[in-house]
């Protein structure tokens, strides 16, 4: 069973992951079902629990003490519970209160992830800032996979039309549009030639680039992963140290396309350009190749299959992983 803080059927980054997941498993011959939070569990300690988590998602305020409740209680009872940490509060902020909110927030991640069976972290500095509670058990590295659908065998950048797609949440699609007006537009940034999709919730363009961008609004799994398939570059928006946790970013992976993050920032990375790198950088072209390499590599370490069969083990159901 599956955990998530949605209704049935609603449509968001863990809701998505949740029945990417289901439905590998029940591929595997294990049977799997998402349950929504506070929908009652099954009282059966011996059904293993997948508790897809982010704090804010469980309570206005971030402490979700009922959930941890129910936590415990399941784990004294015997059962079996992962869980699958999709944001950890870093930072303290500015003000007191906000400090004292982020404490007690990373508190209860504490408490969850000590609770659990075995603890499941998709950025890198949150593998080290659980590890020491449990560091015979540390938690597992599992980065977020695309949840529209994944290729073994992808056309590269080179083979591909000038297309560049942006693809994600409204707001952080918004941001990226916003960003690329500032420098200019899609034209003077990627050529006169350049095709640019905007895929999910409709939102407002910025006014240059009406002519620029083909709104192609909300579509189904499918039809999304077509178009990544035969773009070129694609645009996502994230901290550069939690790229990890992009379901965009993974997507984007998965189907071979270039990503792009839409920062004002330098900072080089083996896996994402920066819009900076394109005004600035007379190697583009050889980076997105290089890029395009080193994300293919990385997704075949982390694609649905590996996070699949990592969380299956957890569950000491190893003898099904064929």
């Amino acid at each position: 069973m599956i955990v998530i803080p949605r209704p049935d059927g609603a449509s968001c980054g863990l809701a998505d992951h949740a029945r990417v997941i289901a439905a590998e498993a029940s591929r595997r011959g294990i049977p799997a079902h998402v349950c929504p939070w506070p929908q009652p569990w099954l009282p059966s300690p011996n059904t293993p629990v997948l508790l897809e988590f982010t704090p804010l998602a469980y309570s206005r305020v971030a402490l979700p003490w009922r959930l941890l409740l129910r936590v415990l209680l399941r784990r004294l009872r015997g059962g079996r519970v992962v869980t699958y940490f999709h944001e950890l509060p870093f930072t303290n902020g500015n003000t007191w209160k906000r400090q004292v909110a982020v404490l007690l927030q990373q508190f209860f991640c504490i408490l969850f992830a000590g609770l659990s069976h075995q603890a499941v972290v998709n950025q890198q500095d949150g593998v080290r800032w659980l590890s020491w509670l449990r560091p015979q058990s540390p938690p597992l590295f599992l980065p977020s996979f695309s949840n529209v659908g994944e290729s073994d065998h992808v056309s590269e950048p080179s083979d591909r039309p000038l297309q560049v797609v942006i693809f994600g949440s409204a707001g952080k699609r918004r941001h990226a549009h916003q960003l690329v007006a500032e420098l200019g537009g899609y034209r003077q940034l990627f050529g006169p030639t350049v095709t640019v999709l905007d895929i999910g919730e409709p939102l407002a363009l910025p006014s240059s680039l009406h002519e620029e961008v083909d709104i192609l609004g909300l579509l189904p799994a499918e039809q999304v992963f077509a178009h990544l398939v035969q773009s070129r570059y694609g645009l996502f928006y994230s901290e550069p140290y939690q790229f990890s946790k992009s379901g965009v970013f993974a997507a984007y992976c998965a189907s071979g396309v270039v990503p792009i993050i839409s920062l004002r920032t330098h900072q080089h990375c083996d896996h994402f350009l920066s819009l900076s790198q394109i005004t600035d950088s007379p190697d583009f072209l050889l980076r997105s190749d290089a890029v395009w390499v080193n994300c293919r590599s990385w997704y075949c370490q982390y694609s649905t299959k590996s996070c699949a069969s990592e969380v299956i083990k957890a569950f000491n159901l190893s003898a099904v992983l064929a």
